[in-house]
């Protein structure tokens, strides 16, 4: 039997003893917007427990199924909880392929972390903190390396040298 995997993000954090989790998922028969044999809404937990979900035109979404076209993208992501204080959440791609690249954004702070390189991040919640508190960013190469400016380049190799030209 011949099992598919999607390529898939999740998101999780831990508090209280409460767990919750969001994914993405990307599946060529999906579409950036809500897929109603795919997504599932996001129904809060008990108000002790942390709240992750995804956002696509105001709903929030505990699992968010995307077209398969994930490069370049950018993945509006919420947080809350009733509690003030310091959380962290974890992100896990596990079976992303070189060369994509994954990076966390904290909108609040304007911090920008690859995944690859953190367990987990903390920060600081409030709970009058705007809910969508971060971006997932997918590029197929480094952050803010804008992938246009690569036209008419030329790369060769001789003598264990590289040679670029643009």
């Amino acid at each position: 039997k011949n099992v598919i995997l999607y390529p898939e993000i999740t998101i999780s954090s831990s508090i209280n003893g409460y767990t919750d989790e969001t994914k993405i998922l990307f599946h060529p028969d999906c579409t950036d917007e809500f897929d109603g044999f795919y997504d599932l809404i996001k129904f809060n937990n008990t108000e002790e427990a942390p709240q992750l979900f995804t956002i696509i035109s105001e709903e929030y979404y505990a699992v968010n199924f995307m077209n398969n076209d994930f490069i370049d993208k950018i993945i509006p992501l919420g947080f809350s909880t009733s509690q003030e204080g310091y959380y962290s959440i974890s992100v896990s791609n596990s079976n992303f392929v070189d060369p994509v690249h994954i990076y966390l954004e904290d909108i609040k702070t304007g911090i920008v972390s690859d995944i690859k390189e953190i367990e987990d991040y903390s920060f600081y919640y409030s709970p009058i903190d705007n809910p969508h508190r971060f971006n997932i960013h997918i590029y197929n190469s480094y952050y803010n390396i804008d992938n246009t400016s690569v036209e008419n380049i030329w790369i060769s190799s001789e003598d264990n040298r590289i040679y670029i030209k643009t």
